[in-house]
């Protein structure tokens, strides 16, 4: 798998509004865990991260899914009755 993550150098225009779409990188288990709480928290270079969504999308861990990852498992989902249809 591949890295989509973006450090993010400068603070973002949009971070006081959508602080909940960046990332910090957990350096124990290697996901990139979400930015939570009410408000924003003070930005700080080299620390949020942000996920460049082209051509694939990430799991709630953070985990890269590739739109091949994603046909592949949806004929398995759907023979185990996970899923009714699905298309690719």
């Amino acid at each position: 798998m591949y890295n989509n993550f973006t450090l993010t150098t400068e603070e973002p225009a949009n971070w006081l509004s959508n602080y909940v779409n960046y990332y910090i990188h957990n350096n124990i288990t290697g996901d990139y865990d979400p930015v939570e709480g009410d408000e924003a928290p003070t930005w700080v270079a080299n620390t949020y991260y942000y996920f460049n969504n082209e051509g694939s999308i990430a799991g709630l861990n953070g985990t890269i899914l590739t739109l091949s990852d994603i046909s592949n498992i949806a004929p398995i989902l759907a023979k185990l009755g996970v899923v009714n249809s699905y298309e690719v």
